[in-house]
C-alpha cells in the first residue's frame, strides 16, 4: 500500500514539475514578446517625434517625407527609398533617400529625381494596384529591367 502511495506522489510531483517547467518557458516567450513590443512602441514614438519636428521645420512636408524615407531605408537596410503621392493620373515623389548620394558630408543623402525616375514604372503599377510592395534587390528583380542601374 505504501509503495502505491509513494508511486502516486512521485507521479503527481513529476506532473507538477512538468507543468511548472512549461509555464516557466511560456513566461519566457511572453516576456520576449513584451520586450519586443515595448521596443517597437518606443521606436514608433521616436519616429513620430522626429516626423512632427521635421514637418514643423523649414523644409516642411518635404523635409518630413525625406526623413521618413531615410527612416524606412534604415529599418529595411535599403539603399534607396522613394515615397510617392498619387495625384490624379501621375505620381509625384515626395521624399527620397539614396544612401549613395552624399549630402553635407553624411554617408547618405537626397538627390531629388534620381531614384524616383528609375523606379517610376514600378511605382505606377503599385499605385494602380493600391497595395504596398517591398523590393529586396532591384538588380535581381525583372520589374526593374528597364533601369539596370
Amino acid at each position: 500500500m505504501t509503495a502505491v502511495i509513494i508511486t502516486v506522489l512521485i507521479l503527481l510531483l513529476a506532473f507538477f514539475m512538468a507543468a511548472a517547467w512549461l509555464l516557466w518557458r511560456r513566461i519566457g516567450v511572453l516576456r520576449g514578446k513584451l520586450n519586443a513590443s515595448e521596443s517597437r512602441a518606443r521606436e514608433i514614438g521616436e519616429f513620430l517625434a522626429r516626423f512632427s519636428t521635421a514637418i514643423q521645420g523649414e523644409d516642411g512636408v518635404a523635409g518630413a517625407m525625406r526623413g521618413s524615407a531615410r527612416h524606412v531605408a534604415e529599418q529595411t537596410d535599403a539603399e534607396t527609398v522613394v515615397i510617392y503621392e498619387a495625384q490624379e493620373d501621375r505620381l509625384v515623389p515626395l521624399g527620397e533617400w539614396n544612401a549613395a548620394s552624399p549630402e553635407d558630408g553624411e554617408t547618405g543623402g537626397f538627390r531629388r529625381g534620381d531614384a524616383a525616375a528609375a523606379g517610376l514604372d514600378f511605382a505606377a503599377g503599385i499605385a494602380r494596384k493600391k497595395r504596398p510592395a517591398l523590393v529586396i534587390d532591384a538588380a535581381c528583380d525583372d520589374r526593374f529591367s528597364d533601369s539596370p542601374d
